[in-house]
């Protein structure tokens, strides 16, 4: 046996127990010199005496199993470092630390007896002793519970000294001196590396004044990933028949006849790992769950499930469904006709559809949700060949797809129309939006260009009176022509490049033939477009097309929607919405701790040059800068040229910024009256603007719903804090959006262009409205 604790043996004879059992404990084994660790929290200490370093003895048998209870020596191998004390006893999980300490300027190495049996541990750690200061480091990896994926580890680091600087950050596998980073290592662009085996990790950080330090991270979460790829469930839902089907884990081909009446079928395929993934035919479906409708031809239909486990091993199942021809046999007693709950037959054109109920021509299928509901929707084609969609979601379609819904919770409905098409137009009666506003909480809008996701109560707050003499009309357009040139000359000025075509979305209310559109809204609605196989990943960002006022990015997420990529898009608007290219040229970053952020958010649109190659990053900003940074990571509409402050002139570049930020509650003037467009920005005035932009964000989030919890008093400067900051603060706190430099927050002090462009990237990160 390999595991600790205790263990019962029983014995047979002749196939029946013996009623006696015993018990055996288990115990760890012997010190293994090779397997037991030892760390220090710091390979680099100030000589001062009372600066110390925490070494971490871990004591371990040759499994692995912690040893608890055992009296462990701490030894150096020379110089004058004082260890506070000498000998410790091993806690329950075999650990023990001790605390050093220095006078004299030198490196000393350490090592570890455990006293019972005298044996030294392989692994020692040395320690420099330095009358310089080192850089700090703390080290937070995540996620801290177990994880089948990577760790992330995240590095803050500060140096000692106004105008010192972090000059590099390396990383390494392994306990590592600091001289090992000499030649090697990893370089950190972003404060951030990632982990895919449980370890000792160390990190290196060092200073523009000379000084560097090292610090140990442990990962031990990363779970192995399964490879189990099996099917444990297989079962087969017949449409306009029944569908005889014996699934057998072992066995991986099958073929099932089935009679003409049987024009589709349904699959629940139930994979053995919950973490597989499940393929049918190349299409990613839901485990457990029940597919969508196959349609059946007569002949052959061949089905090809794939299972993928987690480690990305792959097992194949195949389905050949042969369906039988039509019977030859005229009226209603043909062969296929007997026995089956669906009777007569159908023709292969038309073996999608019911054979009772042919649909017409132009009409088209959708799906609410999870049901599928024809007659509602039809396919028109102009004179130029170009397909539109017309859907009607009326109150008694609509009642009937509530009531088969779950009535414990408000819903999210969801309207899918599959075919393509280069409009969809939804279409919503007045009683229709009434009970819609009653049963659910959002409407989704899906198509072949993309999502838009309507929270309903924006509808209700414009409108009270929703009778059947009005409607909302949701459509979502692709524009080939009539945007473009513009929006060329744009990109030309701009110095972005378009990765596809512009999309429109819009939201109209009709009232006696009387057409009003609602352009804006109370809160960030979500719209997401699906990107061409040729601009996935090259779309930076996306961005708001207007004729008249031209082009503002929003926040966007790149991911995989229904196993497309796709653009995720929070606006406060509605208009044509372009995937574009733009690629960072700022020359004065390279090196710099904020290279990535800037560079990043410099491609997204968000943060500009102070001229076409320099960002300036350690230049103070400005109240005026912070809002036109602020207005273009949120996205903001804008909200005209007056700002309404006497020394905010209307032909200023800051203007229409100022007049956003001001009407959506994210900057305020100053006492007297004034914004001050030239006064430098502090720490504390930045955190305050920077919470009032999480909290537009999201309005459900934590940060919505009054102060944070954090304690400001373990801050030595916490009385520099002004009683309007000190609530926002903790909530930045709280969300992760700013740290301390050690026990200090320095409020009052003035933040530089790349600090706050590291600290709005925190903010759009921890809002969701963009990828790390």
């Amino acid at each position: 046996p390999t595991t600790v604790g205790t263990a019962t043996i029983s014995a047979t004879v002749g196939g029946a127990a013996i009623a006696q059992t015993a018990s055996v404990q288990l115990l760890p084994g012997q010190v293994s010199v090779s397997r037991s660790t030892v760390a220090a929290s710091d390979l680099v200490v100030r000589a001062d005496g009372s600066s110390k370093a925490s070494i971490f003895v871990k004591l371990k048998d040759d499994y692995d199993h912690p040893l608890a209870g055992k009296r462990v020596m701490l030894q150096a191998t020379g110089g004058r470092s004082v260890i506070d004390q000498v000998y410790g006893l091993t806690d329950q999980d075999g650990l023990v630390t001790f605390a050093v300490s220095n006078t004299a300027a030198e490196n000393v190495t350490y090592f570890a007896k455990d006293e019972a049996s005298g044996l030294a541990l392989d692994q020692t750690v040395s320690i420099t002793f330095t009358y310089d200061q080192p850089p700090n480091i703390k080290l937070q990896a995540g996620p801290v519970t177990p994880t089948f994926g990577s760790v992330t580890v995240t590095v803050t680091a500060s140096v000692y000294g106004q105008f010192n600087r972090v000059s590099s950050i390396k990383w390494a596998a392994g306990s590592r001196a600091v001289t090992y980073f000499d030649k090697q290592g990893t370089e950190i662009a972003d404060h951030r590396f990632t982990v895919q085996e449980n370890g000792m990790y160390s990190v290196f950080v060092a200073d523009t004044a000379g000084n560097a330090n090292v610090s140990l991270i442990e990962v031990k979460n990363i779970v192995p990933m399964s490879g189990n790829a099996d099917l444990a469930g297989w079962q087969l839902a017949g449409l306009g028949g029944t569908v005889k089907f014996d699934f057998n884990p072992g066995i991986a081909n099958y073929t099932v006849d089935v009679s003409h009446a049987v024009y589709g079928l349904k699959m629940t395929l139930i994979p053995s790992d919950v973490y597989s993934a499940v393929y049918v035919n190349g299409s990613q479906v839901t485990g457990n769950g029940m597919t969508s409708e196959y349609s059946l031809v007569t002949g052959k239909n061949t089905f090809e499930v794939k299972v993928k486990a987690q480690n990305g091993s792959v097992k194949t199942y195949t389905l050949s469904v042969i369906r039988s021809a039509a019977s030859t046999d005229s009226g209603s007693g043909g062969s296929d006709s007997g026995s089956d709950s669906s009777s007569g037959s159908t023709s292969p054109s038309s073996a999608a559809n019911p054979p009772s109920q042919p649909a017409p021509s132009n009409s088209l299928a959708i799906w609410i949700n999870d049901k599928k509901v024809s007659g509602i929707a039809t396919l028109q084609v102009d004179a130029n060949g170009a397909k539109s969609v017309e859907a009607v979601l009326d109150a008694d379609t609509l009642k009937k797809v509530l009531d088969s819904l779950s009535a414990a919770a408000k819903t999210n409905l969801a309207v899918s129309i599959e075919d393509e098409a280069g409009k969809v137009t939804l279409r919503i009666p007045g009683k229709a939006v009434t009970l819609l506003a009653e049963k659910a909480d959002a409407l989704t809008l899906k198509t072949r260009q993309g999502q838009y996701r309507l929270p309903l109560a924006e509808l209700t707050r414009k409108e009270s009176d929703w009778t059947n003499d009005a409607e909302v009309q949701l459509t979502i357009e692709l524009d080939k022509g009539k945007a473009i040139s513009g929006l060329r000359d744009a990109a030309n000025k701009g110095g972005f490049q378009l990765a596809a075509d512009p999309v429109h979305f819009t939201v109209q209310v009709v009232r006696h033939g009387e057409k009003r559109e609602i352009s804006g809204f109370s809160r960030y609605v979500e719209r997401i477009l699906y990107l061409p196989k040729d601009s996935a990943g090259k779309a930076s960002t996306v961005v708001v097309w207007d004729g008249k006022l031209g082009a503002r990015p929003v926040p966007t997420k790149f991911t995989k929607v229904d196993g497309q990529q796709a653009a995720v898009i929070h606006s406060l608007t509605n208009s044509a919405y372009v995937p574009v290219s733009k690629t960072s040229n700022l020359t004065d970053i390279q090196g710099h701790w904020a290279a990535a952020e800037i560079g990043g958010m410099n491609s997204q649109m968000i943060v500009d040059g102070v001229d076409e190659s320099r960002f300036a990053p350690e230049a103070e900003i400005t109240r005026a800068e912070l809002a036109a940074l602020l207005a273009r990571a949120m996205g903001l509409p804008k909200a005209g040229d007056q700002a309404g402050f006497p020394d905010v002139s209307e032909t200023s570049w800051y203007s229409g910024a100022v007049a956003a930020v001001k009407a959506y509650g994210i900057m305020d003037g100053l006492g007297e009256g004034t914004f001050g467009p030239d006064r430098k920005v502090s720490r504390q005035e930045a955190i305050v603007t920077l919470v009032r932009a999480l909290r537009l964000a999201d309005a459900d989030s934590a940060a919505s719903h009054g102060a944070g919890q954090a304690d400001l008093t373990v801050y030595a400067d916490r009385d520099q804090i002004g009683g309007w900051a000190s609530d926002a603060i903790r909530t930045a706190i709280d969300a992760g959006l700013v740290n301390g430099y050690g026990n200090e927050l320095r409020p009052q002090k003035s933040l530089t262009r790349a600090e706050t462009a590291v600290l709005i990237y925190r903010m759009l990160l921890q809002a969701g409205f963009i990828d790390g």
